[in-house]
């Protein structure tokens, strides 16, 4: 099944085709995203990583959650869901997430913007899970840093690029071990 997390349109249609099929749902990984992007906005106008790292993971999760529950309770089988975060939720906006100035250019920041929409997923699982809890829903709900992975989401940064890969590699060492713990180098 088709589904680009950046529309909301397509979350929904995505959504609806799911649960016009009638099957169950006892898994959920939210794990597609996009990482330091130059700034754009999705179709709705959402800032591009925030959209899909973070709104479409979060309304999709909202769209199937009573069919997590239906399962969770017919099969007595505990639901689970995980979004896919990043330690690099650590390296967001000195305030946070910026839900005044998510669209904002001015302020833009690709590794900031990147880092706030991660620690969304993990504030989004942590209201899951203890909402669950307080329902004494049989799901559960993490969020994960799946460690060190090689893809291409950094594809439009500059330590891919080449521009500052030698200033990163001759860093010091304190500061590799704080960029080791969000990238591959």
């Amino acid at each position: 099944m088709e589904l680009d997390l950046s529309s909301m349109a397509s979350v929904r249609r995505f959504a609806a085709d799911f649960a016009a099929k009638g099957l169950p749902l006892n898994i959920l990984v939210n794990n597609a995203g996009v990482m330091a992007t130059p700034f754009s906005l999705s179709e709705d106008g959402i800032e591009m990583q925030f959209a899909t790292n973070h709104v479409g993971h979060f309304l999709l999760t909202h769209l199937l959650l009573e069919t997590m529950k239906k399962t969770a309770r017919e099969s007595n089988v505990e639901g689970r869901i995980v979004n896919v975060s990043s330690a690099a939720h650590k390296f967001t906006y000195q305030e946070g997430i910026r839900f005044d100035k998510i669209n904002d250019e001015t302020e833009y920041g690709s590794i900031g913007a990147y880092g706030q929409s991660k620690l969304a997923n993990i504030l989004h699982a942590n209201e899951l899970a203890r909402r669950f809890k307080e329902e004494g829903v049989n799901i559960t709900a993490n969020s994960l840093h799946p460690g060190g992975i090689i893809t291409n989401l950094l594809r439009h940064h500059s330590i891919i690029d080449g521009k500052y890969t030698s200033q990163i590699f001759n860093a010091p060492d304190f500061l590799k071990e704080r960029l080791d713990s969000c990238f591959l180098l």
